[in-house]
């Protein structure tokens, strides 16, 4: 296989990628209402985790990035981690589940008071946090895997982001409207965990490969030099990202409680709103993907998008 053959591999990958994380989501909603009793809770607490996972995850390995030598090995690691703990989820689960009525009943929890709704909230962020750090680790990995020098990152990491989104939108289809209702929770996590463990050996193997091979081509040029952001200006961006994360999140939860009365189902109003959210995100990381090289001033850009 030459170069191409590589890097469209690797796109296949975190395209299926994608779409395994969003099946996720939605299985994992499912099973948090049921614990919880309450879809709102539950909706809640699986986009916070996810996020937030992806957050850390993200900071984590991104610090580290320019450091690691092999930066496909560890993304096959990753991915066979997260496989490994969804493979485990159902038996999880039900473990914690005994920890948690065992405990519940030992300290004499009033049901439907505070302190049960508090531990239920906490035990479901801990059961969730660790397969979202992994996924958060596997797109700043990625991007050191295949960008030769800091100008190709912009367009690397849009291109990536596209791939990533595209499978988010078939995997929230796929979850919320097919799996789940054909072959049931227990067997669709355990199914789209044996794909991520597809995922990692196929990018355990491609890390055996001449890195150079998975490097740079065609569709991925340079960026243009903008210059030297000064600190103010970052601070600003960092800000402005921050902010604008936590109105989408407020977005997400809002759209699916107003969806939920029309649709009839927690599930499919979930789902939908998954699939709308992403789709726009993943034209908008293709237009700029295609973009970002000409734009002069970032910052208007980024202002623009704001206002819009």
């Amino acid at each position: 296989m030459n170069k191409q053959h590589y890097q469209i591999i690797i796109a296949l990958l975190f395209i299926i990628s994608g779409s395994t994380g969003l099946i996720y989501q939605i299985v994992w909603f499912k099973y948090l209402s049921l614990f919880l009793g309450n879809t709102t809770y539950a909706q809640t607490i699986v986009l916070a985790t996810f996020m937030g996972g992806l957050a850390i995850g993200s900071a984590l390995w991104g610090r580290r990035s320019d450091k690691i030598k092999r930066p496909l090995l560890l993304y096959a690691i990753l991915e066979l981690s997260i496989a490994v703990y969804c493979f485990c989820f159902p038996w999880i689960l039900g473990a914690v589940k005994g920890v948690f009525f065992t405990v519940v009943a030992f300290a004499h929890v009033e049901v439907g008071s505070t302190p049960l709704l508090l531990i239920k909230l906490l035990t479901s962020i801990l059961m969730l946090i660790v397969p979202t750090i992994f996924m958060g680790g596997t797109l700043p990995i990625l991007v050191k895997g295949i960008t030769r020098s800091i100008e190709e990152s912009g367009k690397s990491v849009a291109i990536l982001y596209f791939l990533n989104s595209f499978g988010a939108v078939v995997g929230s289809l796929l979850g919320g409207f097919f799996l789940i209702r054909l072959i049931g929770l227990n067997s669709t996590i355990i199914g789209t965990a044996v794909l991520n463990a597809v995922i990692g050996f196929v990018a355990l193997y491609l890390s055996t490969k001449d890195p150079e091979l998975l490097r740079g081509h065609a569709g991925f040029q340079p960026l243009q030099s903008s210059g030297d952001f000064t600190r103010t200006q970052v601070v600003i961006a960092i800000i402005i990202a921050g902010i604008s994360g936590i109105s989408s999140m407020i977005y997400e939860v809002t759209w699916v409680r107003m969806l939920t009365p029309v649709f009839g189902s927690s599930t499919y109003s979930f789902s939908l709103m998954l699939v709308a959210f992403i789709s726009g995100i993943t034209l908008g990381s293709l237009i700029v993907s295609q973009r970002i090289g000409t734009v002069k001033n970032i910052f208007g850009f980024l202002a623009l998008c704001q206002f819009g």
